[in-house]
């Protein structure tokens, strides 16, 4: 009768293996996060480089240019932040 296992052994072996399903699914998105972050924070530069209101400046663009230019780099920034915030966020809340 070693073989016979109990109801209950059995379902705290599936909230174990849930539980151990979890915890590598949130590690596996963490990495994707970090990864992430390596990723995006020359992507920012580079989108920002391209919309930087000096840049407009300096090719002598119209005011409307330069308004625009400022307004694109508050977005990128603005998106960035959120994106920061939230990736903080979520390497606190583990």
């Amino acid at each position: 009768m070693a073989d016979h296992v109990e109801p209950q052994d059995l379902a705290a072996k599936k909230a174990a293996d849930a539980e151990r399903t979890r915890q590598r699914q949130a590690l596996e998105l963490q990495r994707e996060r970090i990864l992430s972050e390596r990723t995006s924070s020359p992507h920012r530069r580079e989108a920002l480089s391209q919309a930087h209101p000096d840049r407009a400046m300096a090719r002598g663009l119209p005011a409307e240019y330069i308004e625009v230019a400022n307004a694109k780099s508050a977005a990128i920034n603005a998106a960035y932040d959120t994106i920061s915030r939230e990736r903080r966020g979520f390497v606190d809340a583990l």
